[in-house]
């Protein structure tokens, strides 16, 4: 099975389980859901002896200055790498967004607007979505990707552009109330798979010039994960709160997951 492939399978049977989940009305950890997504890459690579990714994660005790939870760096076919600085967030039984409040300033969306000015990179407000206990999602999607139209099941793992989200959200009449699903869907809202599968996210060269490798930051307090020999683990990189604040300040772009995709045979 292709990473595509792995991917697709992942984000259908989240969007499955959180179905599951939403049926009781149960809700579920954001946190959670991106840690066994990491565990499935990882286990990945592992299964199939495939070495084209590294992941490196940090025990970063402040919050991500740009608000991403994850930096994914996809190799394109010139051999660069597209920067997506991805949010997650994960939905309530009832369709809800419930954290995707609107602030009196410089919201999270606004946050992540600056990243992509100062780091070149394009980010994403990554849905976690299962099917809602209250007014159920009729339609279907109807965003095409290089694979053609996904089901809604893959859109489990749902992706919409930071620009969409603040502009949605910011001109809801009812300016305090929540945000669903539906406002995004069909209209916004993509798998990620258009980002695993199609070549460095589809994305035009000239709209993101890329990375090369050496340009990414995998130093402290990052740490890689090894994809072979886990018994050779170290223990957590540790720093002191001094040390924190001046890699802070000199990596102000750290988000707690950096996931490092080279381009697939």
């Amino acid at each position: 099975m292709s990473l595509c492939d792995h991917t697709r399978v992942f984000s259908a049977r989240t969007y499955e389980y959180l179905s599951q989940v939403f049926a009781y009305r149960l809700g579920m950890s954001e946190i959670g859901i991106t840690d066994i997504f990491t565990f499935q890459l990882v286990n990945y690579y592992n299964n199939n002896g495939k070495n084209s990714v590294r992941i490196y994660k940090t025990n970063w005790k402040q919050e991500s200055k740009y608000g991403s939870d994850i930096d994914l760096f996809i190799q394109r076919a010139d051999g660069k790498y597209n920067r997506f600085a991805l949010q997650a967030k994960v939905m309530s039984f009832n369709g809800a967004y419930k954290d995707l409040k609107l602030k009196s300033a410089h919201n999270q969306w606004d946050k992540l607007l600056d990243h992509e000015n100062k780091f070149n990179s394009k980010s994403f407000y990554l849905f976690y979505n299962g099917r809602p206990t209250i007014r159920p999602i009729k339609k279907v999607p109807k965003r095409p990707d290089c694979l053609g139209i996904p089901s809604i099941q893959e859109l489990g793992l749902g992706i919409v552009e930071t620009l969409i989200v603040k502009n949605i959200r910011e001109t809801l009449p009812d300016r305090t109330g929540q945000i669903y699903m539906r406002h995004f869907f069909p209209d916004h809202m993509d798998s990620i798979r258009k980002l695993f599968c199609c070549d460095g996210g589809n994305f035009n060269i000239d709209e993101l010039k890329g990375y090369d490798f050496k340009e990414i930051y995998t130093g402290a307090p990052y740490e890689l994960i090894k994809l072979s020999e886990p018994e050779l683990y170290r223990e957590d990189y540790e720093t002191s709160d001094q040390d924190e604040e001046i890699l802070f300040d000199k990596h102000e772009d750290i988000a707690p997951l950096r996931i490092v995709i080279d381009k697939q045979e």
